[in-house]
């Protein structure tokens, strides 16, 4: 058995290819809300490991961007509900 898909598969996107499973296997389509990922902007491009420390890093670095859009936009930091609680 190769370890490689063939070139027509190797092409699609994730939501293609797993549209083309659901038609083989008969198990009905792609969820509604995860069809249209192929069409939405990408927010996310940092992949972390799934770890306690390495989500609560991404949190904070979330809330210090938002922070600074905060300043940016309205002239100052809008109390969060996230900086009166822990992980």
């Amino acid at each position: 058995m190769s370890d490689s898909l063939p070139r027509e598969v190797e092409q699609l996107t994730d939501c293609e290819l797993n549209d083309l499973i659901s038609q083989e296997t008969g198990c009905g389509p792609i969820p509604a809300g995860l069809a249209p990922l192929d069409t939405m902007k990408v927010r996310f491009t940092t992949v972390i490991n799934s770890d306690k420390p390495a989500v609560e890093e991404a949190v904070h670095c979330f809330f210090l961007r938002f922070n600074k859009f905060q300043v940016a936009q309205y002239g100052r930091e809008i109390p969060l509900v996230s900086s009166y609680i822990s992980i």
